[in-house]
C-alpha cells in the first residue's frame, strides 16, 4: 500500500537537492521524507471571537465583547532514515500569554499487511477522549463540550501507536506520562499518568480527525482509559478514568457520541470518594443545496457535566457546578476547516440548582459566539 509505504507526514516545502523530471509522474507530499529528504512546514492557525453572554452579579467571566480566542503557531520538519521517518512537531499559543502545546519527536515506520507503529517523545496529547484530540480549529461548534476538560489533555512523556497489521481500521495507542500537566516537566511526585485508547475505524481510517463530513465518509468507534494517583497536598489521591466515543460522517450528516468519566479515590477516609463525568451528544448537517453544498451547515449539541456527585457546591457559579447545555450551530465553510465563520447559541440550565446551604443555585448564563477561522498549513 502506498499510503503505507511512503509513511504519512504531509510536508507543504521539501528541501531536495534535485527535483523529479517533468515525465516522472505526480510525487506523492509525503515522499521527499520517506525518501531521506528533509521536509519543513510552516503555519498555524488565528480565531477572532465576538461573545455575548447573560450578565449575573455573582457568576464571574459574563462580560461582553470580542477576543482574539486563539492565535496558534505549527512547524514540522522530517526527515527518513531507511525505513524509519523521524519528524519533530511544534504547536504554540500566543494569546493572552506565550504558551507551548505540542512538543514532540516521531519515529514512524511501516509492517507488513497494513499495520504501522509510531513513538512519539515530548509533549503531546493524551490518548483519552475525541474531544481532547480534536483540534479546535477543526471543530462543528465554536468551542468544544464540557467533558473535554475532564480528560488528561496534553502532557509530557511517551505515546506508542500502533496500526495493527491484517485488522484494517484497528489502532491501539498507550502512554506513560509525567501527569503534571503541561510545560511542567518536574514530576515532583514521581508518580506516573497511564493512558490508553483503542479505536476502530469501520469508514474511512484515512479520513483527517475533524467534525462535520467535509473530508470524506467516516465511522470509528473507541474507548480510552488512563489512571493516576497523585499527592493531593492532604493524602494519596488516585483517578481512574474511563471513556467511550462514536463519531461518523455520511452524505453530508455527521456527529458523535461520547461519555467519560473520572472516579477519584482518596487514602485519607475524611474526604469522601467521588466521581466525575460528561457526556456529549451532537449533529451537523451541509445543507445539500447546489449552491450551498459543502459550505452551509446546521448543527444541534446536548452535553452534561457533573464535576464532582459527592460534595455540594458552595455557591451560583462555582466551578464544579453541574451543567446541561443545549447549543445550535450554524457554519459557513468557505474552505473547509481552513477558512470558515461560526455562530453558536447555547442555552444552560443548572442540573445542581440548590447550593450547600439550600440556596437557588440558579442563574443567567446562556451565550452567543461568533467566530472565525483562518487556518494556514
Amino acid at each position: 500500500m502506498l499510503l503505507c509505504s511512503l509513511v504519512i507526514v504531509a510536508p507543504s516545502l521539501a528541501l531536495a537537492d534535485d527535483a523529479p523530471a517533468d515525465d516522472a509522474g505526480p510525487v506523492p507530499d509525503d515522499a521527499p521524507a520517506a525518501a531521506g529528504k528533509l521536509v519543513l512546514k510552516a503555519g498555524g492557525y488565528l480565531q477572532p471571537q465576538f461573545r455575548a453572554r447573560q450578565d449575573d452579579a455573582v457568576a464571574p467571566a459574563d462580560e461582553d465583547g470580542f477576543r482574539v480566542r486563539r492565535a496558534h503557531l505549527t512547524a514540522h520538519a522530517a526527515s527518513g532514515y531507511g525505513h524509519v521517518v523521524f519528524s519533530t512537531e511544534l504547536e504554540a499559543e500566543l494569546t493572552p500569554a506565550f504558551q507551548l502545546l505540542d512538543a514532540f519527536v516521531t519515529a514512524t515506520a511501516c509492517f507488513a499487511h497494513d499495520g504501522r507503529w509510531r513513538l512519539d517523545l515530548g509533549q503531546v496529547r493524551a490518548p483519552v477522549s475525541r474531544q481532547t484530540l480534536l483540534s479546535d480549529s477543526k471543530l462543528a461548534f465554536v468551542d468544544k463540550p464540557e467533558l473535554a476538560g475532564l480528560a488528561p489533555d496534553r502532557q509530557i512523556g511517551a505515546l506508542a501507536t500502533v496500526d495493527v497489521p491484517y485488522a484494517p481500521g484497528v489502532q491501539i495507542a498507550g502512554g506513560i506520562f509525567n501527569g503534571e500537566g503541561r510545560n511542567l516537566g518536574g514530576n515532583v511526585d514521581q508518580r506516573f499518568l497511564y493512558a490508553s485508547r483503542v479505536s476502530f475505524a469501520v469508514l474511512g481510517r484515512d479520513v483527517p480527525l475533524a467534525e462535520s463530513n467535509l473530508a470524506g465518509d467516516y465511522l470509528e468507534v473507541a474507548g480510552s482509559a488512563a489512571r493516576q494517583s497523585r499527592d493531593s497536598g492532604d493524602g494519596l489521591e488516585t483517578e481512574t478514568t474511563l471513556g467511550a466515543d462514536l463519531a461518523f460522517g455520511y452524505a453530508g450528516l455527521s456527529g458523535t457520541v461520547e461519555y467519560l468519566q473520572v472516579r477519584h479515590a482518596l487514602r485519607d477516609a475524611s474526604r469522601p470518594a467521588y466521581r466525575a463525568n460528561g457526556i456529549v451528544a451532537a449533529l451537523s448537517y451541509l445543507v445539500p443545496v447546489d449552491r450551498l453544498r459543502k459550505h452551509l451547515e446546521i448543527g444541534a449539541r446536548w452535553d452534561e457535566i457533573d464535576r464532582n456527585d459527592t460534595v455540594p457546591i458552595v455557591r451560583r457559579g462555582d466551578p464544579n457546578q453541574s451543567l446541561r447545555t443545549f447549543t445550535g450551530a450554524i457554519n459557513w465553510y468557505q474552505q473547509d476547516h481552513s477558512l470558515k465563520l461560526q455562530l453558536a447559541a447555547s442555552h444552560v440550565i443548572e442540573v445542581e440548582d440548590l447550593d450547600s446551604g439550600g440556596n437557588d443555585a440558579t442563574y443567567a448564563n446562556d451565550t452567543l459566539l461568533v467566530q472565525a477561522t483562518l487556518r494556514i498549513e
